[in-house]
């Protein structure tokens, strides 16, 4: 689950040596940094208000390092999981006040 503010990451790890993916987030471009190796990255986007409310959605096109496309990839492949985004701040639907007697005791 995300909300306002929070960042969602991808963790993007590849059979292959990769120039820099492109990754889009909920539409968005995301941040991609290399994690240590030209075969692992990461992908983060921080959420904001004009985001699209349910279930993230991404895409990551990449090349390896000759040259050659691979498939746009559009869905987790390993570990399952999946990030909702929920930016509908809570509601109290009722509040309700008593008045009484308030006794104290005296020692």
């Amino acid at each position: 689950m995300a909300k306002i503010g929070d960042k969602v990451t991808l963790h993007i790890k590849t059979d292959t040596n990769v120039a820099a993916p492109y990754v889009t987030i909920d539409g968005n471009v995301a941040t991609v940094a290399m994690d240590g190796n030209i075969m692992s990255w990461t992908a983060t986007n921080q959420m904001v208000a004009g985001n699209s409310a349910g279930a993230v959605i991404f895409t990551i096109d990449f090349n390896d390092i000759s040259g050659n496309a691979a498939s746009q990839v559009t869905a987790v492949t390993a570990g399952g999981g999946a990030v909702t985004f929920d930016q509908v701040a809570p509601v109290i639907n009722s509040v309700t006040i008593a008045a009484g007697c308030i006794r104290l005791a005296v020692l």
